[in-house]
Parts: C-alpha cells; sequence; structure tokens
C-alpha cells in the first residue's frame, strides 16, 4: 500500500481574546475540541475522510509552528484535522464492550 501524504491538513484555534476571566482558561480547548468534533462528522457526512491529530507540542515546536504558520499570541493551538479519501480498505482497532452497570456507579 502506498500512503500519501493526506491533501489538506487543517488547525483549529481558539482566540484566548474571546474569554473574560481566568476562570475560562481552558474553554478555548473545550470549545475548540467541541468545533472540531462537529467538523470531523461535517466531513464524514460528505464522505470525505478525516482524522483527529493532537497539538502537544514542545516549546520549541511550538515556535517553530506559531512563526510558519503566522499564528499571533492571542490563539492557542487546540488541534489538527489531516483532510483526505477513505482508502479502500481499511483496518482498524476492536476493543471489548462492557455493560454499562459494569463500569458506572450510581452514588445516592
Amino acid at each position: 500500500m502506498d500512503i500519501q501524504p493526506p491533501p489538506a491538513l487543517l488547525m483549529i484555534t481558539s482566540d484566548l481574546r474571546a474569554f473574560m476571566t481566568s476562570y475560562e482558561r481552558n474553554e478555548g480547548y473545550t470549545d475548540g475540541g467541541l468545533f472540531g468534533m462537529s467538523l470531523l462528522l461535517s466531513l464524514e457526512s460528505l464522505g470525505i475522510g478525516a482524522c483527529p491529530l493532537n497539538t502537544m507540542f514542545t516549546a520549541t515546536a511550538e515556535k517553530k509552528t506559531r512563526k510558519l504558520l503566522h499564528l499571533p499570541d492571542n490563539e492557542v493551538p487546540v488541534m489538527y484535522i489531516e483532510v483526505g479519501h477513505f482508502l479502500d480498505e481499511t483496518r482498524t482497532c476492536r476493543s471489548t464492550r462492557f455493560q454499562g452497570s459494569d463500569i458506572t456507579s450510581v452514588l445516592q
């Protein structure tokens, strides 16, 4: 199988200026993740292949990425999404499924 780079790579960022207090310090990641999930589902509905990728950079990698993409300091990278085409055949992992009652507790 000949693996090609994806035709497109998207980066979702969050603008920290949209938040008003320090209590919202992680809100950009939450909102960005929810947006990314909706975007992934939308791409899937159009028959477009996509895969979420993390942006857990080292300090050096983040600095280089910011410079390459002209990303201002007020924006934080949330995630990448590679976009392309589905392969004719794909192998995937399978995990054991547990009953809800085996993995949850109800406290009264």
